[in-house]
């Protein structure tokens, strides 16, 4: 919906609710797969593989994720 609004004519000021309305819905969603994700391990349907992380770049997306609500 948000991007629909989008498409029509918006101040800047909505624009930038848009935007910060959008980043809560996706991190939203990353938070339901990732409970998902844990009910699937609990229930023995999803198996967990070694694999090598990024944390600084975990760390820095973490990190960017108030300073993006906050602009």
């Amino acid at each position: 919906m948000a991007y629909l609004i989008r498409r029509s004519q918006v101040t800047p000021q909505q624009a930038d609710w848009l935007t910060k309305l959008e980043l809560a819905a996706q991190h939203l969603l990353e938070l339901i797969n990732a409970v998902l994700d844990l009910s699937k391990i609990e229930s023995g349907k999803l198996a967990l593989h070694e694999t090598q992380v990024s944390l600084p770049r975990i760390a820095a997306h973490v990190v960017s994720m108030p300073q993006r609500a906050a602009s």
